[in-house]
């Protein structure tokens, strides 16, 4: 074999054997406590919009959110848990509505880095409604979002707020009279607070 191959094969294996070490170190697992069944209520109102097309609309409402957290979570991009059930109430400017035909999933958008203060979240399969001159308009699609925590000693985090930030969705259905974009946004706290640990 000559010099020039072995130089290749050498830094061939070299690069492969980095990519497999750089992924076995990326890939963890993040112990939440207690996890289990969970609430986020909203501070304040949430804001859900439709703009874009003949009409724009800001509804805010009240928001209540009901899911479950698992309590241990491969990263990067793994699922923290989902969103079952929620309801928006006391609105202003109009009507709106949350929709579940799937549960709106909890995943981790890459590996959180415990030494930040925040972790970037994605919300799967979210799905909610405005009402506009008595038109029905359903928006669906994937929100981000913030999680923030706080350093409690020994390697541990404790959950702060949640904050959904305001993102265009895709009109899914509705009449021409409805705007061509939802967005929703608005600050959670989380109930019971969580404590995580990267382990």
């Amino acid at each position: 074999m000559g010099k020039f191959v072995k130089s290749a094969l050498v830094a061939t294996l070299a690069a492969v054997a980095a990519l497999l070490m750089g992924a076995s170190m990326a890939a963890a697992n993040i112990s939440v406590s207690p996890g289990g069944s969970i609430t986020a209520a909203s501070l304040g109102t949430v804001d859900l919009i439709g703009e874009g097309g003949l009409i724009d609309i800001t509804i805010s409402c009240e928001v209540a959110l009901n899911g479950s957290l698992s309590t241990s979570v491969v990263d990067p991009n793994g699922s923290l848990g989902s969103i079952t059930s929620g309801r928006a109430t006391n609105c202003d400017n109009g009507s709106a509505a949350l929709l579940f035909p799937s549960a709106w999933g909890l995943v981790l958008d890459g590996s959180p880095d415990l030494t930040n203060t925040q972790a970037a979240l994605d919300i799967t399969n979210v799905a909610f409604s405005v009402t506009v001159l008595g038109q029905t308009c359903l928006y669906t699609g994937d929100i981000p979002l913030t999680l923030d925590y706080t350093s409690i000693g020994g390697g541990r985090f404790s959950t702060g707020l949640i904050t959904v930030d305001a993102h265009a969705l895709s009109l899914a259905s509705g009449s021409f009279l409805c705007p061509t974009d939802g967005i929703l946004s608005g600050t959670f706290a989380l109930s019971p607070l969580q404590t995580l640990v990267l382990v």
